[in-house]
């Protein structure tokens, strides 16, 4: 620890903070790739998403039970 309490070291140096960030990464604010979302530039991307009345208008799907064929009745 340093004088102000905070940690110091290879693990908290600034060059860590300044890495690139892989191509498969997606910046989680405008989806796009190779950036983390703390360096994001961009506008946030607008994404639609149903409202809880829609969701509830939506019928459910059923299970349904699968019961092997030994435990069915004998013919």
């Amino acid at each position: 620890m340093n004088k102000h309490g905070r940690q110091s070291g290879p693990r908290y140096s600034a060059s860590a903070n300044s890495a690139k960030a892989p191509a498969t990464q997606q910046c989680q604010k405008c989806l796009e790739f190779g950036h983390y979302t703390y360096e994001c530039k961009a506008e946030r991307v607008y994404k639609p998403r149903p409202t809880r009345t829609q969701q509830l208008k939506k019928p459910m799907k059923r299970m349904e039970v699968e019961v092997p064929e030994e435990f069915l009745p004998k013919k």
